[in-house]
């Protein structure tokens, strides 16, 4: 059911706008690359663009096209497209990533939950019916790949810190998980360090420093094997080299190491050397990407407020004269309200008087983890945003992890309060309401549907960082 749901809201109208939205302009040219087998670099590690270049594989509406010409720039114009493209390919694997990140997080729900199905179906909504996730995961964008690997990783911590000892498996797991989050993108590293909790749990038994340490090896261990994974079949799917004579070739080329320009050119076989070649150049140009990014522009925002959903992006607007259609970024309010106040929640409860019952230290101990986790997930980019200019989907890993802080400070307040529990259904239900009217009110933004000015106008009475209605 979840998953059908998650269809439903992401699948409808996939191919509209028939216009590059946002970051697609770039991911429009990459895939193509990919798909001719051109070797390139990018401003984000290859994982998530090579997801995209997979989904455009499979679902392949443009093979009668002349698409060569997206391959030559590493930015296209929508009027640069070959009229009659399909943009489904493109985002096809976004949307399945984005249903199998709905079922992800029913299932840690239930988890964090204690097993109770219609209170993680009542969580779950959070995710599924939240505007500025579906606008994201309707795009061919990395932020659908960059959840699911995320998600997967909290599932393990919170199904490993039940185990009376976790397991190495569960190290190796969460390592892996959290490396091929990072291989989509690099802000994904900030939270590698909460997996320390599975060494910190192994801390026991007549030898503790040989139960940690192994677990420790094993979460560097496996982040270290996905980025060495995602790089060798990076290099193995493209081993041509830049095309010569055009904009993004000569842009790549000019990154291209001796090493990785032998195996290019058919001197070398594929090869860890080859690799690390490869890797070495790719990092190379993500840092000058990075020198060159600049620290502010009209779409940015500040990451104080990101969990009040302050950072709105319109990505399209089209007019008829009576309507417009816009195609915006903006978060569900009560979604995004729910997060923020699970967190300070948490945050409270955790100062309070421990529990004795085994569900109570399970609970505190991840709380205590989660927020760790957000607090550096926040004060780094807080720190990044005085280097390069940030927006509001950066934001997104922080939010699912304030949406698991909700269900543990929810699960917290009812186990201590036997008046909240007694309403556990009641207060469910008002907030799946408030969840779907803010959805359903921001659906037009989402859908790029017409509205006209005065429809525009109501949406903004919940802020007037929603929308600039024209």
């Amino acid at each position: 059911m979840v998953a059908v749901l998650s269809a439903l809201v992401l699948v409808p109208r996939l191919g509209q706008p028939a216009q590059p939205i946002w970051d697609e302009a770039y991911y429009l040219t990459s895939t193509q690359r990919y798909l001719e087998r051109t070797a390139q670099f990018a401003s984000h590690p290859p994982l998530g663009l090579m997801l995209i270049a997979a989904g455009a594989l499979v679902v392949d509406g443009n093979r009668d096209l002349p698409t060569h010409r997206l391959a030559e720039t590493k930015s296209v114009k929508g009027e640069d497209v070959s009229v009659g493209y399909s943009y489904w390919g493109l985002r096809a694997a976004s949307v399945v990533f984005g249903i199998l990140g709905a079922a992800l997080f029913f299932r840690l729900a239930l988890v964090l939950n204690g097993g109770r199905l219609g209170a993680a179906q009542a969580f779950a909504n959070l995710y599924i019916f939240d505007n500025a996730l579906a606008v994201q995961f309707r795009a061919g964008h990395l932020d659908a790949f960059q959840s699911v690997f995320l998600l997967a990783a909290l599932l393990v911590l919170a199904v490993a810190s039940r185990r009376v000892k976790p397991r190495i498996a569960d190290a190796l797991a969460f390592g892996v998980l959290i490396g091929l989050a990072a291989m989509v993108r690099l802000n994904a590293v900030v939270l590698a360090p909460i997996g320390l909790l599975l060494p910190i749990l192994a801390w026991r038994g007549p030898k503790p420093w040989r139960a940690a340490g192994a677990r420790v090896l094993a979460l560097v261990g496996g982040g270290l094997a996905a980025v060495a994974v995602v790089m060798t079949i990076h290099v193995a799917v493209a081993p041509l080299p830049p095309m010569r004579g055009e904009p993004a070739g000569a842009r790549d080329t000019a990154f291209v190491s001796p090493t990785y320009r032998d195996f290019l050119e058919g001197k070398r076989s594929l090869s860890p050397a080859v690799v690390w070649a490869a890797g070495s150049d790719y990092r190379r140009f993500i840092a000058a990407d990075f020198a060159g990014t600049p620290k502010a522009d009209p779409n940015g925002s500040s990451p104080l407020g990101w969990p009040l959903s302050v950072g709105a992006i319109n990505y399209r607007w089209d007019s008829d004269g009576r309507t417009t259609r816009y195609l915006q970024l903006v978060g569900n309010p009560a979604g995004w309200a729910i997060g923020l106040l699970g967190m300070l929640l948490a945050a409270g409860l955790v100062c309070l008087r421990r529990g004795l019952d085994d569900d109570a230290v399970l609970r505190r101990r991840l709380m205590l983890t989660l927020l760790a986790g957000w607090t550096m997930f926040m004060t780094a980019h807080l720190l990044l945003a005085q280097q390069r200019v940030l927006y509001l989907y950066h934001y997104f890993p922080g939010l699912l992890i304030s949406w698991a802080l909700a269900i543990l400070a929810f699960e917290e307040a009812c186990a201590r309060w036997p008046a909240v529990a007694r309403r556990r259904m009641p207060l469910l239900a008002a907030a799946t309401g408030a969840v779907l009217l803010g959805f359903l009110a921001y659906a037009p933004f989402t859908y790029h549907r017409p509205l006209t000015h005065a429809g525009c106008a109501v949406r903004t009475l919940l802020g007037p960082h929603v929308a600039d209605c024209r």
